[in-house]
């Protein structure tokens, strides 16, 4: 845990240098390197790709399991989704 001694010295250090970013801890870099890769074109291409794969092996999971996948929340209906979008003005 970083200490609130050295979390506001980093970020006077950061003021002092006009940086435009401080990142306390400096793990929190890596996380948001790691953002902006997997927003990425590329990033997506290759989360399909593995995507791809993972989703079949996790519904045959479930269903081997002899789980409901899905059913927990009912489908609507078509006029449920009529009422549900006119009561709901923000999209």
């Amino acid at each position: 845990m970083t200490s609130v001694e050295d979390c506001s010295r980093r970020i006077a250090d950061g003021i002092e240098r006009r940086t435009t970013r401080v990142y306390v801890p400096r793990s929190v870099l890596v996380a948001n390197l790691s953002r902006v890769v997997t927003a990425s074109p590329v990033g997506l291409r290759l989360m399909r790709r593995q995507l791809a794969r993972m989703v079949p092996r996790m519904e045959a999971e479930v269903e081997r399991l002899g789980r409901a996948f899905g059913t927990h929340v009912p489908a609507p209906s078509a006029s449920a989704s009529a009422d549900t979008e006119s009561a709901n003005p923000v999209r």
